[in-house]
């Protein structure tokens, strides 16, 4: 049976403490209960959970989760949170393996997540551009939590098995929680050495022209990249040529996604929804570049009501709407931007030499729209189209 899960917010804080601990030849109970008395939280287990055997612990500067983890995964045991300061232990129960699936989804826009972090105990997946997710599971009942910058950890508990996909629900949160860093950190640091995931939300901190920060304006920030000074601009990664990037939308390859002699690209914003860059490492899905890839996924629209937005600056005129043709089922999203260079001919003043140009006019616009259907919570089908252009001309003087 599919449904919707909204996850609850991850407790007991106290377990990402780091701490030292030594103790020689005691039991697992007897560990675990100087545990609870040096830090103050309570402990609950039945008789036939923990047995006989002695251990000897020396360790420093670790997490009370992972030395629980530790002596619990030794006696066949595991531990959940009940409150803010108590933990309750019990046996784990074997049952055949079996595939647990789902959708991690923004609980404000049921937008996917993309790349949020599901665990359980040693184990994590990562959810793809469409917020699925995929793990083997063999012993029930299961601990888990899901973590993503800017949304609160989530936290549930899986009871029985299922072979359904359902959607888990993460709700946004505007502070930053150190613990989501820390899990980042520990966990994907090694596997995507090559690899930056862009926060869409972080980009308007980004020093930019006009207000508008651009998608690959940003990458010019990391180590190893510089823009070109051609006239139709792009990025040198590590050396490479600009014919050594590849650049994908939904996808789809573009081959110049520039506008303005590099100083905008082809990508709006608004209508984004994750932005993956490799300069090395390149996953094996990637293939005809040597330099890097950048990969950029459009939003869906939101399928329970409409949005929409608008931005005037100077140079930029941009616009989103969003939401649902037929709700929870189907949804739609248009955007578009048009440039006012056209508008002020004295932005061309600096091209303009020696009344060589009597005028020069130039402008360029952007068009998104994406059509995204649920036929069930297994299968969905989307249609993204793209309409862009750069359009100026020079006359001579008369």
């Amino acid at each position: 049976m599919t449904g919707v899960v909204t996850l609850s917010s991850a407790q007991c804080d106290f377990l990402n403490k780091q701490i030292d601990f030594k103790v020689k030849k005691l039991s697992a109970e007897s560990c675990i209960k100087k545990l609870s008395e040096d830090h103050n939280f309570t402990i609950n287990y039945a008789s036939n959970v923990f047995d006989d055997q002695l251990y000897s612990i020396n360790v420093k500067r670790q997490t009370i989760e992972a030395l629980l983890l530790t002596i619990s995964k030794k006696q066949g045991a595991e531990f959940i949170c009940v409150g803010s300061k108590s933990l309750v232990f019990r046996k784990k129960e074997l049952v055949e393996p079996f595939v647990w699936s789902g959708f991690v989804l923004d609980s404000s826009s049921k937008q996917p997540v993309v790349d949020a972090l599901v665990v359980h105990n040693d184990r994590w997946v990562e959810t793809d551009e469409d917020g699925f997710f995929r793990m083997e599971m063999s012993t029930l009942p299961a601990q888990i939590t899901m973590h993503y910058p800017g949304f609160k950890s989530g936290w549930l508990e899986l009871t029985s098995k299922t072979t359904e996909p359902q959607s888990y629900l993460l709700t946004p949160d505007n502070t930053l929680n150190p613990s989501v860093i820390e899990v980042y950190d520990s966990l994907l640091m090694v596997r995507k050495t090559g690899g930056v995931n862009i926060n869409i939300a972080e980009l308007s901190k980004i020093p930019s022209i006009a207000g508008s920060p651009g998608v690959l304006n940003s990458l010019r920030f990391l180590p190893s990249i510089q823009s070109t000074v051609e006239v139709n601009g792009g990025m040198v990664v590590q050396g490479g040529g600009k014919d050594q990037n590849l650049v994908l939308f939904d996808g789809m390859e573009l081959y110049n996604p520039m506008h303005l002699f590099g100083l905008f690209s082809v990508f709006d914003e608004n209508s984004l929804q994750s932005i993956s860059f490799y300069k090395n490492s390149i996953p094996p899905q990637y293939s005809g570049r040597l330099s890097s890839v950048l990969d950029v996924k459009s939003k869906v629209g939101d399928f329970n009501k409409w949005n929409s937005k608008l931005n005037v600056n100077p140079v930029l005129l941009e616009g989103m709407f969003h939401g649902p043709i037929n709700k929870g089922k189907t949804s739609f999203l248009l955007s578009g931007r048009r440039s006012f260079t056209d508008f002020f001919p004295l932005f061309y003043e600096q091209i303009q030499t020696q009344n060589e140009l009597s005028r020069f006019k130039y402008y360029f616009y952007d068009v998104t729209g994406t059509l995204n259907h649920k036929f069930s919570e297994k299968s969905q089908a989307y249609l993204t189209g793209y309409l862009g252009g750069d359009k100026g001309y020079i006359r001579g003087k008369i």
